[in-house]
């Protein structure tokens, strides 16, 4: 009857055993994973930073480009006005009937800057908010499309080192309750033992 149950005590320390190290390599693997996803985590955060920078830096390229452009423009037009001034104010001052061919070229050539600088500043000032559009609203679109992704990555990165974690905490509890049921196996067994010893 003492054999039988050294061999039952055995038996049972063995397979505790073996259980703690299957529990213990599920712990280490989930350690691993766990800081694995927390490095994870730090790079797709710190990606989503930058292109949250990114879409900054390219919403203030377009405004510049669209300001510029804006004040192109806008500068032309000045321009394509004195040339209108400077053209009708010729034109008042002289007989167009008299007037030579040079003062007419002169004319022609005043009317014609005028309106190349008219339409010059226009064109440039209906292009800024296209090219604002294009150089700076779309890339910071993009950029901002491309942190939400960094975004989703970091909480898949935050659910595995929950998982994880969760794993860690589970296989601690389950090697606790094998050293305990381990431990009053050795218990009956010394009982056993004291019993039999008791007897003789």
């Amino acid at each position: 009857m003492s054999i039988a149950s050294t061999n039952v005590s055995s038996f049972a320390s063995e397979l505790a055993t073996l259980l703690i190290e299957t529990e213990n390599s599920q712990s280490d693997a989930a350690h691993s994973e766990r800081d694995a996803a927390r490095s994870h985590y730090l790079a797709d955060a710190n990606a989503q930073i930058q292109k949250l920078h990114d879409a900054a830096d390219a919403t203030e390229a377009g405004a510049l480009t669209s300001g510029a452009l804006t004040m192109a423009g806008g500068a032309l037009q000045i321009g394509a006005a004195s040339a209108q001034f400077t053209y009708d104010t010729d034109k008042a001052s002289v007989c167009e009937l008299s007037a030579s061919t040079d003062v007419k070229q002169r004319l022609a050539s005043e009317a014609f800057n005028a309106g190349f600088l008219q339409t010059s500043g226009k064109l440039l000032g209906d292009c800024a908010a296209p090219v604002k559009a294009f150089l700076g609203d779309a890339a910071a679109a993009r950029d901002q499309a491309d942190a939400k992704t960094y975004e989703t990555l970091g909480e898949q990165a935050q659910w595995q080192m929950s998982d994880a974690s969760a794993s860690i905490d589970k296989a601690s509890k389950v090697g606790d309750k094998i050293l305990d049921v381990v431990q009053s196996l050795q218990h009956d067994q010394a009982a056993s033992n004291n019993a039999v010893i008791g007897r003789i």
